[in-house]
């Protein structure tokens, strides 16, 4: 995997994800109480806030403490 380009692509959907669900529901980024983002990367998710201009507290990361459980997730669905 290209970790740099990973990145990079996520560190700019993300947020273009977000403010296209905001705009179909005619919303703005300044009517998220709590941003719940998957978590995969703390540098993702940070990236993904500073561009929203969302503050710390209006992010929800766990990442840190749990680390990235999708792996484990999918694998218990596969079997």
């Amino acid at each position: 995997m290209q970790g740099r380009d990973v990145f990079r692509f996520a560190a700019r959907i993300v947020p273009e994800s977000v403010l296209q669900a905001l705009g179909q529901a005619g919303l703005t980024t300044h009517d998220i109480d709590l941003l719940i983002p998957h978590q995969a990367n703390v540098r993702i998710i940070d990236a993904a806030a500073r561009r929203l201009k969302l503050a710390d507290d209006a992010v929800f990361a766990n990442v840190e403490r749990y680390g990235n459980t999708s792996a484990a997730s999918i694998t218990g669905c596969a079997v």
